[in-house]
């Protein structure tokens, strides 16, 4: 969506309405909203005065605050600056408030924050780059960087590699050598296959790979194809990465053992969803608060495109950084 400040009406208005008023408190000058303010937010959108809608009003505030609560509870635990929930819930849990102060701006929470922009954020090609960055190239970038902490870290055993269109943006890569890479990391696949059809756009589903090895060289590691989708329509995708397939149409020899499906979303799926959605994708979801909670091998790279981003696209909203 063009404005971060509409209140959405979308198939899922709980999480869109929780997304709302954390970027309402963006704009705030004491950084509060209340769940009085989200009510009367709705109504307006409905029809002013009838009681059928002010009373579902305050129960859509209501759930959208219950959200906002389990958002709090899930990322409670100690985390890095960058990857801190930057709100709390005071007053009787009734007000949700942006806790930085103003010279920790978009700072603590970074990548909360710039998960949460995204979602919200129109991904038209023409209006989703801001100062030279594009938030789907860093998003994928960084849920590399999560699925590797998630695959086991950094000790030498654990490799990711992005496959998608991001990989290749500077067009000095087609996609045959792209899977050329992935199969040498991998050790596994054979490579490209010749007779293969390459695909016209895009990457074939899958956006990153990530394989745990073993040091006797062998084949049959912990596998993992991911699927990264951004924006607000990111549901109509679930269950479209088929890593078997994509195995057999792009490679020599398919892999020894299947590779797990994952799917990286920054948006946030409620409580009552996950089953559902989980289902759908067939594959591990990746939601916002988990990508967070993943997040402790984020590179400083990575953080600093987020926060020029973020940066821009805030005050684009009248947001002052």
């Amino acid at each position: 969506m063009s404005d971060l400040l509409n209140v959405a009406t979308g198939d899922d208005q709980v999480t869109e309405h929780a997304d709302w008023v954390e970027l309402q408190c963006l704009f705030k000058s004491d950084g509060s909203v209340s769940r009085e303010d989200l009510s009367r937010a709705i109504q307006r959108v409905g029809h002013v005065g009838d009681h059928r809608v002010d009373d579902r009003a305050r129960n859509l505030a209501d759930l959208a605050f219950d959200e906002l609560a389990d958002r709090e509870a899930t990322l409670a635990g100690p985390a890095s600056r960058f990857l801190r929930y930057p709100y709390e819930l005071v007053s009787k849990d009734q007000v949700l408030r942006y806790k930085p102060r103003r010279a920790e701006r978009l700072s603590d929470g970074l990548v909360y924050l710039f998960l949460l922009t995204v979602t919200r954020h129109s991904m038209e090609a023409k209006k989703r780059i801001h100062d030279q960055v594009d938030p789907t190239e860093v998003f994928e970038r960084l849920c590399s960087e999560v699925l590797l902490h998630f695959w086991g870290g950094r000790d030498g055993r654990a490799e990711a590699t992005i496959v998608g269109t991001s990989a290749r943006a500077s067009g000095r890569q087609k996609f045959p050598d792209a899977v050329n890479a992935l199969c040498g990391a991998l050790r596994e696949g054979g490579g490209w296959r010749k007779s293969a059809r390459s695909p016209k756009a895009g990457d074939g589903g899958v956006d990153l790979a990530v394989c745990r090895k073993f040091s006797d060289g062998r084949q049959g590691g912990l596998v993992g194809f991911a699927q990264c989708k951004t924006g607000v329509n990111w549901r109509s995708y679930l269950g479209t990465l088929r890593p078997r397939a994509f195995c057999q149409n792009y490679m020599n020899s398919p892999l020894l053992l299947d590779p797990q499906a994952v799917y990286m979303t920054p948006g946030r799926v409620n409580r009552d969803r996950w089953t559902h959605d989980t289902n759908n994708a067939g594959a591990i979801l990746f939601d916002r608060c988990r990508l967070v909670e993943y997040g402790e091998l984020i590179t400083q790279r990575t953080r600093s495109s987020c926060a020029k981003w973020l940066g821009k696209a805030l005050h684009h909203q009248g947001v002052g950084t």
